[in-house]
């Protein structure tokens, strides 16, 4: 999961962090005492780009590390969230992922995964398929929550 960013969304701004060196540093997590702001309550969250692994683990209810612990509370919480999944063509055919996306929508996380969303790209070019990577769905789901819109 190294790498995975996740965007906090507020409704005056958007906040970036990577979640392995920011969100889960040690230190208070609601205090600036640690040198970092206070995390303000998410409105709506975005996991992009999320890996075959993240994607399955959080689908099974698996909690083994900070972010999924995180995504399964808010999940539960019913914040609006969308996961943009970044995975070869190999992987997306596996029944087990194709079973944690439906998993997923039925939890009502928007999985933006096929058509207007991420298309799997062939196995061995992920440097190539991260510069087409449609963040721009990711931002649409985004102000769709904020909106009320589908």
């Amino acid at each position: 999961m190294v790498g995975l960013i996740v965007t906090l969304v507020t409704i005056a701004k958007i906040l970036v962090w990577n979640w392995n060196k920011w969100w889960c540093s040690p230190g208070p997590r609601n205090s600036d005492e640690a040198g970092q702001p206070a995390l303000p309550k998410a409105t709506a969250v975005v996991v992009a780009p999320a890996t075959y692994n993240t994607i399955n683990k959080w689908a099974a209810g698996i909690a083994d590390t900070c972010l999924l612990t995180q995504l399964a509370e808010l999940t539960g919480l019913g914040v609006p969230l969308a996961v943009l999944p970044f995975v070869n063509t190999a992987l997306a055919n596996n029944r087990p992922f194709r079973r944690s996306v439906d998993e997923l929508r039925e939890s009502d996380v928007t999985v933006l995964f096929g058509e207007g969303g991420f298309v799997p790209h062939p196995p061995r070019t992920d440097g190539q398929a991260m510069d087409s990577c449609p963040w721009g769905a990711a931002l649409s789901a985004v102000k769709s929550f904020s909106t009320g819109a589908d």
